[in-house]
C-alpha cells in the first residue's frame, strides 16, 4: 500500500512536470523567432550574472574561511593567556590569603604587646609619683632635722 502511494506521488509529480513542459512548449510555440532570440539572450545574460555572483560569493566564502581560521588561531593564544592569568590570579589570591592571616596574627600580637606596654607605663607612672613623694618626704625630713 505504501509502495503504491509512493508510485502514485511519483506519477503525479511526473504528470505535473509533463503538463508544465507541454504548456511551456505551447507558449513558446506561439512566439516569433525574434522573441525567442530575445528570451535566449535574456536567459544567457541572467546565467552570466548568476555565474559572476557565484564567483564573487566563492571568493567571499574563501576570504571568510581564512578569517575564521585566523580568528581560531588568535583565540587559541587568547585562551592560553587566559589560563595563564587564571593561574596567576589563583597564586596571588593564595598569597593574599596568607598575608591576610599573617596580618591578623600580627595585629593580635601588637594588641597584646600594647596592653603590656600600657601596664608597664602605668607602673612607671606610679613609681615616678612614688619617687616624687619620697623625694618630697626626704626633703621635708632634712628641713625638719636641720631646724
Amino acid at each position: 500500500m505504501i509502495i503504491n502511494l509512493k508510485r502514485f506521488k511519483i506519477m503525479a509529480k511526473n504528470a505535473k512536470e509533463l503538463s508544465q513542459v507541454k504548456a511551456r512548449q505551447t507558449k513558446l510555440g506561439k512566439k516569433s523567432n525574434d522573441e525567442l532570440i530575445q528570451i535566449v539572450l535574456k536567459k544567457d545574460k541572467i546565467e552570466r550574472s548568476l555565474n559572476n555572483q557565484i564567483k564573487n560569493l566563492k571568493g567571499e566564502v574563501n576570504h571568510l574561511s581564512t578569517r575564521v581560521k585566523n580568528f581560531d588561531s588568535d583565540m587559541e593564544g587568547t585562551i592560553q593567556a587566559l589560563e595563564s592569568y587564571k593561574d596567576q590570579v589563583k597564586t596571588l589570591q593564595e598569597k593574599n590569603d596568607a598575608l591576610s592571616l599573617e596580618s591578623k596574627e600580627n595585629r593580635s600580637l601588637y594588641e597584646e604587646e600594647n596592653k603590656k606596654a600600657i601596664t608597664f607605663k602605668n607602673k612607671v607612672d606610679m613609681w615616678r609619683v612614688a619617687t616624687y613623694v619620697m623625694t618630697a618626704v626626704a626633703v621635708i625630713a632634712i628641713i625638719v632635722a636641720v631646724l
